[in-house]
């Protein structure tokens, strides 16, 4: 090509794989080097190239309120739970409320979300109340479950950050 991409005659200059005349890919290379156009790794708040803050933030916690409780009375419609999360939590993740053993993450057959998105389950620590159905107020062992949810692609992952193990009492009528 006698152009460049500069307008100049005869330049030799031409686009680097960010786009960029003239350029050396460093306006879209990652800190982990290698080149990624418009998506570059970069470093997280806590220092970790591609990282996504949570290696520096408190890990979240849940619990039953009041907090030194781990037992309901069976037959409750709703139970009031508390959580801590990191400085970073997503909008995404959520608290549900589990039957114990088989997959230690999201399993819509044995778990019901009690807590999600940004209204009463928001910010770094709270505490609110929400409904438990039915099917989940008879006697035995549950648990509560703080899950990251993250997506890739056209895929959602699910990571299980906390629990909390709690029974259901049968109450005395």
């Amino acid at each position: 090509a006698c152009l460049g991409c500069d307008g100049e005659a005869f330049s030799g200059a031409k686009h680097d794989r960010c786009g960029v005349c003239g350029g050396d890919d460093s306006s879209c290379r990652g800190c982990d080097g290698k080149v990624r156009p418009g998506a570059p790794a970069r470093k997280d708040a806590c220092g970790v190239c591609g990282g996504d803050d949570d290696s520096c933030g408190k890990p979240p916690s849940i619990g039953l309120v009041p907090s030194w409780y781990n037992f309901v009375c069976s037959g409750v419609t709703s139970i009031e739970v508390w959580w801590e999360a990191p400085s970073n939590r997503s909008a995404a993740d959520f608290i549900a409320v589990c039957r114990p053993g088989g997959s230690r993450s999201w399993n819509p057959k044995a778990c019901f979300v009690l807590l999600e998105g940004s209204g009463e389950f928001s910010g770094q620590r709270g505490r609110a109340a929400a409904p438990l159905p039915a099917e989940f107020s008879q006697a035995g062992v549950l648990e509560l479950r703080y899950l990251k949810r993250t997506f890739s692609d056209l895929e959602q992952r699910f990571t299980v950050a906390a629990t909390s193990t709690f029974a259901v009492e049968l109450s005395s009528k």
